[in-house]
This record gives C-alpha cells, sequence and structure tokens, in this order.
C-alpha cells in the first residue's frame, strides 16, 4: 500500500479507486474522507506520516511509551512481561508498548531502547569494545 500511495507514476483517480476497493468498508467515514482529501490534494504519500504522527500524539496523550526490545533470539512471554514489569518499576510509567525484534548478529544479550534512551547489552557490543581497546592498546603503558 505504501507503494501505491507514493508511486507518482499512478493517477490520483486510481489510487482513490484502489482505497476505496481496499479500505472503504474498513474505516470510519471521517477517516475515509480524510483519505480522500489527501489523494485529491497529491498529499497521499504524506498519509503514513500522518498516521505516525497520530499514533506518536495518542501514545503521549495517553502516557503509553514504546519500549523496542532486540535480542538474538525470539523471547518469551514470559521474558517480555517479566522486562515489562521490570521497565515500569524502574521507570515509573504506567503503560508500556513492548515491541520485540531479533537479531542473530547480536551474538546473545539485549538491546533496550526507551524514549531514546538505549541500553546496549550485548555480546556484540562487548566484543567491540574489547576490540576497541586493543587496537587503541591502553594497557601497554601499564606493561612499561
Amino acid at each position: 500500500m505504501v507503494a501505491v500511495l507514493s508511486s507518482p507514476i499512478i493517477g490520483a483517480d486510481k489510487k482513490e479507486k484502489i482505497i476505496n476497493a481496499v479500505m472503504r468498508t474498513q474505516l470510519q467515514p471521517l477517516t475515509y474522507s480524510f483519505i480522500q482529501l489527501l489523494i485529491r490534494k497529491t498529499r497521499e504519500s504524506n498519509l503514513f506520516e500522518i498516521m505516525r504522527a497520530f499514533i506518536e500524539q495518542y501514545n503521549k496523550l495517553k502516557g503509553i511509551h514504546l519500549v523496542k526490545l532486540t535480542t538474538a533470539t525470539a523471547v518469551s512471554e514470559e521474558m517480555k512481561d517479566s522486562i515489562v514489569k521490570k521497565v515500569k518499576a524502574d521507570s515509573g510509567v504506567a503503560h508500556i508498548e513492548l515491541e520485540t525484534f531479533v537479531n542473530a548478529a547480536l551474538i546473545g544479550g539485549f538491546k533496550l531502547e526507551m524514549d531514546g534512551n538505549l541500553v546496549d547489552a550485548t555480546v556484540l557490543r562487548d566484543l567491540q569494545d574489547m576490540k576497541k581497546q586493543f587496537a587503541e592498546n591502553i594497557y601497554m603503558h601499564k606493561i612499561r
């Protein structure tokens, strides 16, 4: 859908027909009218940015904080619940929405991001830190 709405090749009338066929029954009349207005004003490529901004403002208004958890392997539901409880206790935030991602390149550990703060407790980060320390040779002066 993103490709269709942002394509300069597809005309506004065809985009409107596609939206009508796909989403007409799934959207509230006001939302549907707003999307039609965006298409008529050739602003349909901005729809996903508008949606993202709306969700961000809604979460801010409702006090919902987005937490992104990235691990090397999939995390169990019990572990997710445990992490949410720990973050709530440490930050004093009442509502948390947890998004999980898997990145095997991390080797082990986790990355946790909330409100622009990042906790990187991954094995990959530890290995990179060790590599940097050896490259800088910070221990050489202690041997002499």
